[in-house]
Formats: structure tokens, sequence, C-alpha cells
């Protein structure tokens, strides 16, 4: 039998180790990612490829994500505690996202997410962006988002929830809620 070599791992100056950011071809090629030995890895762009998971516990140091057009049902987002920003729009079949407790993060961009029932914001402190136009929020869902972001104190922010299945917040208690955030300066869009 032949001997078949190995195929040489990326070599570059510096070390694809030390890379601070990673961007997938736009191909639709990568379907899995299981490792990535970048420890400064601080930008991950992985938009347009069927993806279902990362390997989570090597993205401690991500600032940036961006999962546009993938395969997520879930994004786990509390994994990566110094995320600030996440660009996951165009995910269809995404049902849950999970950001609790996460201090750092500011922007969440799930954009036509039509599938998007549940998303767990309590405790991010400095969210001040959500951007889930044509989800799938029902009544309770979009009263706990209200309430998650009463709760979190920001102020001076920007949600939208409007269009696709989403619910109009629940009469009293949710335009209760909304007056608040309108208070602390929120601009605030829904069905």
């Amino acid at each position: 039998m032949p001997y078949i070599q190995e195929p040489i791992p990326v070599v570059s100056e510096p070390p694809m180790r030390e890379w601070y950011m990673l961007q997938l071809p736009w191909s639709g090629e990568v379907t899995e990612i299981r490792r990535l030995n970048m420890p400064g890895l601080q930008e991950l762009y992985c938009d347009g490829n069927p993806l279902t998971d990362l390997p989570w516990d090597e993205l401690q140091n991500l600032y940036y994500l961006s999962v546009y057009d993938c395969a997520f049902v879930t994004l786990d987002l509390w994994q990566m505690p110094n995320l600030y920003s996440c660009y996951a729009g165009d995910n269809y079949d995404l049902e849950t996202v999970d950001a609790h407790d996460m201090a750092n993060i500011g922007d969440l961009d799930l954009y036509y997410c039509q599938s998007l029932t549940t998303l767990d914001i309590s405790g991010c402190t400095n969210l001040g962006y959500i951007y889930a136009y044509g989800c799938a929020f029902d009544e309770a869902m979009v009263d706990q988002l209200l309430a998650d972001l009463v709760a979190n104190g920001t102020t001076g922010g920007y949600l939208r929830i409007n269009s696709g299945s989403s619910a109009p917040p629940s009469d009293p208690d949710g335009l209760a809620l909304k007056a608040v955030l309108i208070d602390r300066g929120w601009n605030i869009y829904h069905n």
C-alpha cells in the first residue's frame, strides 16, 4: 500500500494559534468545527455555513461572533463570557438563545430567526441593542424580555421585536414595563 502523507496544517507568520480573527469561507463547506486551538481569538465569522455547534470551551476570549445564515437550533452564548456582540440573523431553525448573566454582551442581532421563541437576557447589564425582527416570541416571552431589560437597568437602548409572528406585550403588565423602558430612553418596536 502506498504511503499517503497527511495534509500539512496552516503554516503562517504569526502562527495561526496567535490570530485574533478567523473568517470561514462563505461557500457553505464547513459543517463542523471540533477544535480551534486559537486562545487569543476575538472575532469569529462563520456566516453561510451549516454549523449547528461550536467548541464553546475554546471561545472564552471571543468578543464578536457572526453566525449569520447558519443552522443553529440553540445558541449558548453564556459560554463565552467576554462576548460583546453576536450577529445571528437568518438562522431559520434557531429556537433558543441563552445569554443569561453575560455582563459584557451589548449587541444581539437575531434578525429574521423565524423559529426563535426563547431569548434569555436576564442579568445582561450592558445589553443595549436587540434586533429580533421577524421572530416568533409569544406574549409571555415578550413580557419576559421587557421585564429582564427593566431588571438589567440599562438606559438608552434599542429593542426591535416586531414583524414575524411575535406577539405584542400584554396589557397592562407588558405595556407598563415598556413605559418604564421608554422613560429610561429606550426605543421599542413591537407588533
